[in-house]
């Protein structure tokens, strides 16, 4: 080729080089290139990217899947008038039990109210309240069933002289 210069050990320049065409690198470049690229790839910094949106600060929903760890500070809702939290999301906390040996027996399929003015909620996905007959756990949905937040019906008679145990849980 016509105006063809061929270095074979490497090409040290001690002063500006300028390079009219282009220049293709084969075994890539280490150190810095400065000046302005129109496009990167593989770069490990960048100070400028043309059309980028600054993230922070962030509005709008996020999903977070693993941990956060915030170095900095955080929004404390102590003040807020309201803070919308789903109820699922709330632990069970606060339980309240309530004690009592029957006098009588207990018919089964019979509206029993629970002692003391006890209340829970009933759910169809969580168990917010657990009952005991003579120290013996029954089972929600099959051995009591809730029928009010105060009142639960026995799929069983319970026998006069029973200890029955109530243990509610209460969202705080």
């Amino acid at each position: 080729m016509a105006n063809e210069f061929i270095i074979k050990n490497g090409f040290i320049s001690k002063g500006d080089s300028t390079i009219t065409g282009s220049l293709n690198v084969t075994a890539g470049i280490t150190g810095s290139i400065e000046g302005t690229a129109t496009s990167a790839s593989y770069a490990l910094t960048a100070s400028y990217l043309l059309g980028a949106i600054d993230p922070f600060p962030f509005s709008g929903s996020a999903v977070i899947t693993g941990s956060l760890t915030v170095s900095g500070s955080i929004v404390d809702f102590g003040s807020a008038s309201a803070v919308y939290l789903p109820v699922e999301t709330i632990p069970l906390i606060n339980p309240v039990a309530e004690y009592e040996t029957i006098t009588a027996s207990i018919a089964a399929n019979t509206e029993y109210t629970l002692p003391n003015g006890l209340t829970y909620v009933s759910s169809s996905v969580y168990e917010y309240i657990e009952i005991f007959a003579n120290q013996q756990r029954l089972s929600y949905n099959i051995d009591f069933i809730p029928f009010t937040t105060s009142s639960i019906k026995f799929t069983f008679t319970v026998p006069n002289g029973s200890d029955l145990t109530y243990k509610v849980f209460r969202r705080p």
